[in-house]
């Protein structure tokens, strides 16, 4: 009975204890059996899909790492200007922390991890992405603010996943994806050892993100430095949408008539 499984044993004697409530008679020891061994084979069918649900996950992390990390990423960094590899980073990131609350909700991990999940990709990856591609040395503020941040998720992560011991393979899973893909994309695509691009002029605020807030908070002039941004961005954003879907082009042009112009030209912003 401990092989097969403790599910098998409540099967049966909850089947046993209500034949008795309603009144029928101690079932026999074929039909105890019979309840014992349907019980045996859902466990044995439930492991069997589990793990091989597992193994199927693991080949498709792997065949995506291999494809897209190790081969796709670097030849598109070696291409591209640091602005588009600044977006396509700020994606992939989007897309991790969408797959991170999909766990949340879904009740994989605690309730508590959600501050820990914003927390590690707010002030986290999304600081070190808009600050790229500045390189910053080991023995900075901002390359201690990454370890300890990776180290504290870890941490939440081991504490906070439901059923660990159950789940084990799953757990390493996620680590994998969403703790160490980032970091190897990102490490990548930092221009580490080009000396001549450390103080190259990249039009970044190299400036922590929590000391932005506070300026954009106690200065006016801040303020206002970081609503023209987020218009100019924003218009760049609706440009470059109506260009990918052209049936868009008359709702953009209502929401910013300035925009008219651009789009008709397609020029950007």
């Amino acid at each position: 009975i401990g092989y097969c499984g403790p599910n098998s044993y409540r099967f049966c004697f909850s089947s046993w204890s209500g034949n008795i409530g309603g009144g029928a008679s101690k079932p026999n020891k074929e039909e105890r059996w019979l309840a014992f061994s349907n019980g045996c084979d859902n466990c044995f069918h439930h492991t069997t899909m589990s793990a091989a649900l597992l193994v199927i996950a693991y080949c498709v992390f792997f065949l995506a790492f291999l494809i897209g990390v190790c081969w796709l990423w670097p030849e598109f960094v070696e291409s591209s200007d640091p602005r588009f590899i600044r977006s396509a980073l700020h994606a992939i990131l989007a897309v991790e922390s969408a797959l991170e609350l999909g766990m949340w909700c879904g009740g994989v991990v605690k309730p508590w991890m959600l501050s820990v999940i914003l927390l590690c990709n707010v002030w986290g990856w999304l600081d070190a992405f808009m600050r790229f591609p500045v390189v910053h040395d080991i023995d900075t503020f901002f390359a201690l603010k990454h370890i300890m941040l990776t180290i504290v998720k870890i941490a939440a992560y081991a504490l906070g996943f439901n059923k660990l011991a159950e789940n084990v393979g799953w757990f390493v899973l996620v680590i994998l994806t969403c703790i160490f893909t980032l970091p190897i994309l990102w490490l990548t695509a930092l221009p580490i050892g080009d000396t001549g691009s450390y103080h190259q002029h990249h039009n970044v605020v190299d400036v922590d993100m929590a000391v932005r807030c506070y300026r954009t908070v106690t200065n006016p002039h801040e303020r206002r430095e970081v609503y023209t941004a987020a218009r100019i961005t924003l218009r760049r954003m609706l440009v470059r949408l109506s260009q990918a879907c052209p049936c868009l082009r008359d709702s953009v042009i209502r929401l910013d008539p300035a925009l008219k112009r651009a789009l008709h030209t397609k020029t950007a912003v």
